[in-house]
């Protein structure tokens, strides 16, 4: 006998038996908790419980502890209007916003031009960039922004063909973002 093989694709299938066992359980009253991402969802009492618990993302976190990418298929796509809102109130502009959890509290960065909202850049030796620059513009006083790039915590200068910090400029957080770009969000 041939192997058998299944019309949906592995994850698509798994959802599925995911969402029939959930809608059976809560048919039969049974105490349903849905797990996803390794985050585990006790409060959710039904199928619609469980979908709003992931589109929040102050419910997201308290359950989750410290994520730094929320993934779209646990939260959902766009971002929650209280997360927008307290950006705004904070006079941050933005072109789009990005979210993460951190011990179970939801921070907030608002991606600009300028602000890159990643992971720092925390080389003290400079980046392939700087030294490029350093090598072609030798006794420099400043390496320009464009060049050292907006993750970078420190101000830059050529000594010789060599980079050279000016100062610190900003700070790498414990999970190595840019401290200064990333803002905390209160729960309304």
């Amino acid at each position: 006998m041939g192997a058998m093989t299944s019309l949906l694709p592995l994850p698509t299938l798994k959802a599925a038996v995911l969402v029939a066992i959930t809608l059976l359980g809560v048919a039969a009253g049974w105490g349903v908790a849905l797990a996803m991402n390794g985050v585990l969802y006790p409060e959710a009492a039904d199928a619609a419980t469980a979908l709003n618990t992931l589109a929040d993302p102050f419910a997201y976190c308290t359950s989750a502890g410290t994520v730094d990418a929320p993934e779209q298929r646990a939260v959902g796509t766009g971002v929650h209007p209280a997360v927008t809102a307290a950006l705004h109130a904070q006079g941050v502009a933005m072109e789009s916003v990005r979210w993460r959890c951190v011990d179970g509290k939801v921070y907030a960065c608002g991606v600009a031009a300028n602000v890159p909202c990643g992971r720092a850049d925390p080389l003290t030796r400079g980046n392939q960039d700087i030294r490029r620059f350093c090598q072609q513009q030798p006794n420099a006083p400043s390496v320009p922004a464009g060049v050292a790039g907006h993750r970078t915590l420190y101000h830059w200068r050529c000594e010789g063909s060599e980079p050279a910090i000016v100062q610190q400029v900003a700070h790498a957080d414990e999970r190595g973002f840019v401290a200064e770009y990333w803002r905390l969000i209160p729960n309304p």
